[in-house]
């Protein structure tokens, strides 16, 4: 794999990117619990005729934190502007699935596609409400503790083993990688929330400006908030059921591949297409 690489400059922040192909582009965002290379399987072998993007939210990866008020969707907005990508193709986890929907609205002419993973609706309740991970009850004490390891394992049960399997039953690779990768931003998550700011009023009310081609996929071990948020947000934007893909959690695109990366290709293709 051949990257390209560099710093784009965000308000007081370096973030960090990488860039392999050439074609139409893709801009790839990561989950609050990785970075950049949760996108890993999907670099190593670029679609045919896309340029696939990818950067590192501040305090994530290669970008260091630094505190000031910022958004992550302005962040993003800083490499579309720098890299001057058009016609773009949206690829968002969790967190940065929120931060595409932002971008979205944001930029409405220079977006072609979504592809949504793991996001629910913000600004909409579940009907059964906000669910709690039983792993985080106490949790607190470990990161004033400054005990990041156990807060990264923390972290790996509740998105990367999710609900109904065990930690046994669950790729081990995958979630070493998960918890080296979150080794990082654990240790200023509470003053990167104090920090960042989302959109007004939430994107919940602002669904009806997005008006391109989207998927919305969900592990079927995701979180049961998550998974009503994902299910209301494919009635809302997508012209297909919500995809459900099977023996993952909230990182599906990471934990396997194998499913998840010919359905990229797929959509890729009809983004094209379209």
């Amino acid at each position: 794999m051949t990257l390209e690489s560099g710093y784009i400059r965000s308000g007081a922040a370096e973030i960090y990117y990488e860039e392999t192909g050439q074609g139409r582009p893709v801009l790839f965002a990561h989950a609050g619990v990785a970075d950049r290379r949760m996108w890993d399987p999907q670099f190593a072998d670029p679609v045919t005729g896309h340029r696939f993007i990818r950067s590192d939210m501040r305090g994530f990866g290669k970008s260091e934190w630094v505190a000031e008020s910022y958004s992550p969707h302005s962040d993003l907005l800083a490499v579309i502007d720098a890299l001057r990508l058009d016609e773009i193709i949206l690829v968002g986890c969790s967190m940065g699935g929120r931060a595409v929907l932002e971008i979205a609205v944001s930029i409405p002419g220079r977006i072609a596609g979504l592809i949504v993973i793991g996001t629910g609706t913000p600004g909409w309740e579940p009907p059964d409400g906000w669910y709690m991970p039983p792993e985080y009850e106490g949790s607190e004490e470990i990161f004033k503790a400054g005990e990041w390891r156990k807060a990264a394992e923390i972290d790996a049960r509740v998105w990367g083993v999710g609900v109904g399997r065990t930690w046994e039953q669950t790729n081990q690779e995958f979630l070493q990688r998960l918890i080296e990768m979150d080794l990082k931003p654990v240790t200023t998550e509470y003053e990167r929330n104090d920090h960042m700011s989302w959109m007004e009023p939430p994107i919940a009310g602002r669904l009806d400006e997005i008006r391109v081609p989207t998927v919305v996929v969900v592990g079927e071990h995701d979180l049961p908030d998550i998974m009503a948020g994902t299910e209301h947000l494919a009635g809302l934007l997508s012209d297909q059921p919500l995809v459900v893909m099977p023996a993952s959690a909230h990182l599906p695109s990471m934990e396997h591949p194998e499913v998840f990366n010919p359905l990229l290709e797929s959509w890729l293709g009809r983004f094209s297409a379209g």
